[in-house]
């Protein structure tokens, strides 16, 4: 597969060209990410500090990586009387459950977990993916785990409700993938850019789906809805000034990332034979980044590492490198997860499935 000379985003990437020298659009496009800086951070964080009810604010924690550096960082360093909080959709693995007790014991934080309606997000998960084996669609896949999508407004609603006046999240842009909306013919090639006629046109694609396949009118529909609006439009959703995404002040650093999770807080990765380190506390990956990979050749693998070797954290040859052995699929997983949500097929069935459908699919991976 032809990949772009400088990150190694592949030829069938949407919205993808390539320039001069094979380097394609999205590095040619590329623009260094900027970040306000730990003084700035520390201004927005000084008049909260000692005067929350119950605490200062709360850190949003899933178990992953990202989410327990910034619980450190800000219990740590910026001394914080800190309420971690998890929305609990039932999609969050073992892993994640046990971090969370390391996470308690090293910092002596309380930790709240608001509990979703997992049984009913497990039975339209199970619906959904019956729906999707029946008629396969790459722009369908995030419909799987997208119950997480709401957790915005359920934390929202208990900071209020407890009188707690700022609320912190991780999440960076350099993990954003770029391509789910792309397979809808909706990309951009600076990160994270969007606008309200790409907006309308994806929700307008996603409705072409639901025409398509009716198995996906089912009780989903309107949490999804939900979820679409909170991610989309952001700004009008979330607690206007009251709430701030920690990596737009210090920048993201895997390596010091990490050594802080590993050295300060006990933090452990997947349990399975694999190297990845990301998205471990979600019990849906492995399935929709196997889908990706297989029909498409790339995952949301290629893009992390893409977008690291244009911010010169990784060398190509480590990104590829490092995409291959992540990349891999962790059977095991997938079929703990399909078992989960009550889908009863084998591996080798899912396999044939796909397989069928990546032979009709014109983001081919071969």
């Amino acid at each position: 597969m032809k990949r772009c000379t400088k990150c190694i985003l592949p030829a069938n990437f949407p919205g993808i060209a390539f320039g001069r020298d094979g380097v394609c659009s999205y590095c040619l496009h590329h623009k260094s990410i900027a970040v306000r800086g730990e003084s700035e951070l520390e201004r927005i964080l000084a008049p909260y500090r000692g005067k929350g009810r119950v605490a200062d604010c709360i850190v949003t924690i899933s178990g992953g990586r990202d989410s327990a550096y910034v619980l450190h960082q800000i219990v740590k360093k910026y001394q914080m009387n800190v309420l971690a909080v998890t929305f609990d959709n039932g999609l969050l693995t073992p892993e994640a459950h046990r971090n969370w007790r390391h996470f308690q014991d090293a910092l002596g934080v309380r930790h709240h977990v608001i509990q979703a309606k997992k049984e009913a997000f497990r039975k339209d998960i199970a619906k959904n993916l019956h729906a999707w084996l029946k008629k396969p669609s790459l722009l369908m896949i995030p419909i799987f785990v997208s119950s997480d999508k709401i957790a915005e407004i359920y934390v929202n609603k208990f900071a209020r409700q407890n009188d707690i006046p700022f609320i912190i999240r991780g999440g960076c842009e350099i993990e954003k993938s770029l391509f789910k909306s792309g397979f809808a013919g909706v990309y951009d090639t600076e990160i994270g850019k969007t606008n309200m006629k790409n907006t309308l046109k994806l929700l307008w694609k996603y409705g072409l789906e639901y025409v398509k396949n009716s198995r996906y009118f089912n009780s989903s529909v309107w949490y999804l809805l939900e979820g679409f609006v909170v991610y989309y439009f952001y700004r009008w959703a979330m607690m206007k000034d009251k709430s701030i995404g920690f990596f737009d002040y210090e920048m993201w650093d895997e390596k010091k990332i990490m050594s802080t999770l590993y050295n300060e807080l006990n933090w452990e990765g997947p349990s399975d034979d694999t190297t990845i380190t990301w998205r471990i506390d979600d019990a849906g990956a492995p399935l929709y980044n196997y889908l990706y990979w297989r029909i498409t050749g790339f995952t949301e693998n290629d893009t992390l590492y893409s977008n690291m070797v244009r911010e010169g954290m990784i060398s190509r040859e480590e990104a590829l490198k490092r995409a291959e052995e992540d990349n891999q699929p962790r059977v095991e997983r997938i079929m703990d997860f399909l078992n989960y949500v009550g889908v009863d097929i084998t591996f080798d069935e899912l396999e044939k499935i796909v397989l069928e459908y990546k032979r009709k699919c014109k983001w081919r991976g071969d």
